[in-house]
């Protein structure tokens, strides 16, 4: 086990499993709750076969019994912004445990333990959230300016330029961008956290509602491998 992220997910405009966040966990943190999910996940990966490299899993806590959303012999996704948080964190991730198993199997990969590593310091990331829909004339930079000056920041990607569309939050595709988060105290993460949330709600995207958004179309390709794409 390398990481468990638990995400924060909840309705938002008219959507009712709009992921908010992550949150960065390790198994002590709940050894019960967390425990069944990564014996399950592990037990997945083995009746799949998966035996090499890194794998993502995605499981839901449903009538007290985790069930299985979605696995592949993969990392991680979400543009690996994860990887510094997780690094800080725990002082690995996947992308360098997978490195490690080729290049240092038989030192710190080898010690990396069965149900993750002691933390560190306390971590999130925290999707922006769009409550209005218009072509996205800025940030508010009073706004982006408190955001990277908190104390847990450790880094921003803004998703939508200038000029673009930006759209109700509703799925992955229209977040507004994503705020790396890391702490050593879990009280003071939690407050950075939430204050991203209430800029979300009050300007934090500047919109022009004058202009007509384009109705555009589109010639979708399925690429059945994930449920998250």
């Amino acid at each position: 086990l390398v990481a468990i992220w638990e995400y924060d997910r909840r309705p938002a405009n008219g959507a009712s499993f709009v992921c908010h966040g992550q949150w960065h966990r390790i198994v002590s943190d709940d050894p019960d709750y967390y425990g069944q999910i990564v014996a399950y996940e592990k037990g997945v990966c083995t009746a799949l076969g998966i035996r090499n490299g890194p794998s993502h899993g995605e499981v839901k806590w449903y009538q007290g019994a985790p069930i299985l959303v979605e696995v592949g012999s993969r990392c991680h996704g979400g543009d690996g912004l994860w990887v510094d948080v997780a690094e800080e964190c725990l002082g690995h991730s996947q992308a360098s445990m997978t490195v490690d198993a080729y290049l240092d199997p038989n030192g710190r990969f080898a010690a990396l333990s069965a149900d993750g590593s002691e933390r560190v310091k306390f971590g999130a990331l925290k999707w922006m959230i769009s409550y209005e829909e218009g072509i996205l004339k800025g940030y508010n930079e009073a706004f982006l300016d408190e955001i990277r000056n908190m104390e847990s920041y450790r880094g921003d990607q803004l998703f939508v330029k200038p000029g673009g569309i930006m759209k109700k939050t509703q799925n992955c595709f229209t977040w507004g961008g994503c705020v790396k988060l890391v702490n050593a105290d879990e009280a003071q993460l939690k407050r950075d956290y939430y204050r991203i949330e209430e800029m979300e709600q009050s300007g934090l995207f500047i919109l022009d509602h004058t202009q007509v958004i384009p109705q555009l179309s589109y010639v979708g390709v399925v690429d059945p491998f994930s449920t998250g794409a």
